[in-house]
């Protein structure tokens, strides 16, 4: 099926108009604040929505199982770095060994990674929706240290449209699955710390992976010489 920018669009603004639904208490195009923060943590109450109860049951797996709080900040911490590692490196490698298909590889996968991040950081400043920790009673373990707004998840999109940008390019078991494992564990480190919620993690997943999909269709027009290969190594 082919996918046209208008379908792309359009499934983007259905995905806003549901989660919208479900969390009343994000509304889109919230009036700015100069301490969000501060006026959030007024509000605190105990998990309510859907959205909130998965939330907090994620983040509550720690009671039982603390062993994985080290992890969780570990992967929060590092994905920024860990995302931007492997197409760096492919258009490196790329450009040492005279594979066109490496190099520009690496560079459409780093452009989508620049742009999913930027278009994350400007729907985050129109929604303006505080951390989970700040709202939510009873969080453990929340990373405080993380600020500016929730949605959506940066690192959802990042790792998750790294994931899909691998897997178009090297549909290899051992490159999809490896890629989208540690997308989804990331991913779920996010609510863990209580930094993000679930609806934050899906939006953040779909974006990510729907701008990595474009740069990969739009690749032999963004990269004439490129030269695709079909069945990469």
């Amino acid at each position: 099926m082919k996918v046209t920018s208008s379908k792309v669009y359009a499934l983007l603004l259905t995905l806003l108009a549901l989660v919208e639904m479900l969390l009343p208490s994000a509304p889109l195009f919230a009036q700015p604040d100069h301490e969000p923060h501060a006026a959030s943590d007024t509000l605190r109450h105990r998990p309510m929505t859907l959205d909130e109860r998965l939330l907090f049951g994620i983040n509550q797996w720690g009671e039982q199982a603390a062993w994985l709080d080290p992890p969780a900040h570990v992967l929060s911490n590092t994905a920024s770095i860990v995302v931007l590692t492997p197409p760096v490196a492919l258009y490196g490698i790329g450009l040492l060994t005279k594979n066109t298909h490496d190099t520009w590889a690496g560079a459409a996968m780093t452009l989508s990674e620049v742009t999913s991040g930027l278009l994350v950081e400007g729907i985050k400043a129109i929604v303006q929706r505080p951390r989970p920790f700040h709202v939510i009673d009873g969080v453990r373990q929340p990373d405080t240290l993380t600020g500016g707004y929730s949605f959506p998840s940066g690192h959802a999109a990042a790792t998750w449209g790294l994931a899909t940008g691998l897997s178009l390019h090297y549909p290899k078991w051992y490159v999809v699955g490896p890629s989208f494992l540690y997308a989804t564990v990331v991913s779920l480190s996010r609510p863990y710390l209580s930094v993000h919620y679930p609806s934050d993690i899906f939006i953040g997943a779909i974006l990510g992976s729907l701008v990595s999909y474009l740069f990969y269709r739009e690749e032999p027009k963004l990269f004439p010489n490129a030269g695709r290969i079909v069945n990469p190594r």
